[in-house]
């Protein structure tokens, strides 16, 4: 008989999901309520990748609480008081037409309890997220700077001030699998933005050279209006010697001044 390995296992019948890490189970002191900390915060993750603009908000309704949890009323109230009332790394509303229950994940407090688990001062931990001028969250793997050349060129081409949100959903989503791919993202979202494209699709027509050559062009375009704005002179430049010596002459007219000063 083949021996099969428990790495085999797991690749054929377990699906990937949540991690219960040690330290949330040190934290939480009863495995079904660490259980479902370590749920919580990989639905947040995904919320956070997939829907930033719900600011780390998703639903769950009691229902779906309990099945998933296998957990009953007194396991699930058990649950909430620990996490919301005792820690405070959960918040909890209703929101929506029909009141369902949102969740979230509180960062900060969830840090400051992990690290007076350990016994350690709170680092500040630098996100990995940027928000555009209209509020909406993407990745810093997307320039902004690129990434708003991109809206004012379809701005240009459909009339609206702003995109929608499912729209700017679907170009990140594009954009971050094109970053694990290539390395010329920012010239990329120029050239794109450039032929008046509307998302970020590698046609086979696209040649990188160009991609390439046409970042540069943009970037030598903006170094040489750089130096001509500072090669102008100033706006209040000093008066000449020969202004002066006209106003004082004109002062003198003026007054019936005779002589020099």
């Amino acid at each position: 008989m083949k021996k099969m390995f428990v790495t085999d296992l797991v690749a054929s019948y377990l699906s990937p999901d949540f991690l219960v890490h040690n330290d949330i189970l040190k934290l939480c002191k009863c495995p079904k309520v660490a259980v479902v900390l370590a749920k919580f915060i990989w639905w947040a993750q995904v919320c956070e990748r997939k829907h930033p603009e719900r600011n780390g908000w998703f639903y769950q309704t009691h229902k779906d609480f309990l099945e998933q949890f296998t957990l009953r009323r007194r396991g699930y109230e058990k649950a909430r008081k620990i996490l919301v009332e005792q820690l405070g790394v959960i918040e909890y509303r209703r929101a929506g037409f029909f009141g369902r229950m949102h969740w979230r994940v509180n960062a900060e407090k969830l840090q400051a309890q992990l690290s007076r688990l350990r016994g350690s001062s709170i680092v500040p931990v630098e996100t990995n997220f940027h928000q555009d001028r209209d509020g909406f969250w993407l990745p810093k793997s997307i320039p902004l700077e690129q990434w708003h050349l991109f809206l004012d060129s379809r701005t240009k081409k459909t009339g609206r001030l702003k995109q929608s949100v499912q729209m700017k959903r679907k170009w990140v989503n594009q954009l971050e699998k094109l970053v694990k791919e290539y390395a010329e993202i920012p010239a990329f979202i120029t050239y794109v933005a450039n032929h008046g494209w509307a998302n970020f699709i590698v046609h086979p027509s696209v040649k990188w050279d160009d991609v390439i050559n046409s970042q540069s062009a943009v970037f030598r375009r903006s170094i040489q209006a750089q130096h001509k704005s500072e090669s102008k002179p100033p706006d209040n430049s000093p008066i000449s010697p020969g202004d002066i010596e006209s106003i004082r002459n004109k002062i003198r007219s003026k007054l019936n001044i005779k002589g020099s000063d």
